[in-house]
């Protein structure tokens, strides 16, 4: 009786945690798209609430899909405390951009954006995942801490090389 009584108390307030979350964040969000808006002029009004829509919808994609990868990153782990940025996979990332700019030059500022960049740095991700995970799985069954030691040596590595590289880019 006292246990069914204890998770109904958690069921509500899991219920409660939810519910106010959720309305934080849709204050957020009315605060982020109506603020600073001029209601006067209905065409500059269409205008700002167009590119602030678009910015709304990248950061729930995101915000989903960094959520999605975390979970199921956790779950291959078999550990809820592991995240792809402990693993240094983000740092990976940026150390992969700052690559494409520091052998490109300045025309590599202009690929940053769009499919091209989406395309180049999917495949560089994938790629260099492969690889790292490839020689840290070769044989025999690896330790989860052993993971984590190496996935944050190699976050530090390329922090500090693509750190090195942007210093070289532009010294100031």
């Amino acid at each position: 009786m006292h246990q069914a009584k204890h998770k109904e108390r958690k069921k509500r307030s899991i219920t409660f945690s939810f519910v106010v979350i959720s309305a934080v964040t849709l204050v957020a969000l009315l605060l982020f798209l109506l603020i600073g808006l001029n209601f006067a002029q209905p065409a500059t009004l269409a205008y700002a609430l167009k590119r602030r829509i678009k910015v709304v919808g990248a950061i729930i994609i995101v915000a989903y899909s960094v959520s999605h990868s975390t979970i199921t990153f956790q779950t291959i782990a078999n550990n809820q405390i592991l995240t792809p940025s402990v693993m240094g996979l983000d740092n990976l990332y940026l150390f992969l951009q700052t690559l494409v700019v520091f052998f490109s030059g300045s025309g590599g500022l202009a690929m940053m954006t769009g499919w091209k960049n989406f395309l180049v740095s999917l495949l560089l991700m994938v790629g260099m995942s492969l690889l790292l995970f490839r020689v840290l799985f070769r044989g025999e069954e690896q330790n989860v801490y052993f993971l984590v030691l190496v996935g944050m040596i190699f976050g530090t590595l390329f922090s500090g090389l693509s750190n090195f590289l942007q210093v070289l880019i532009d010294p100031n």
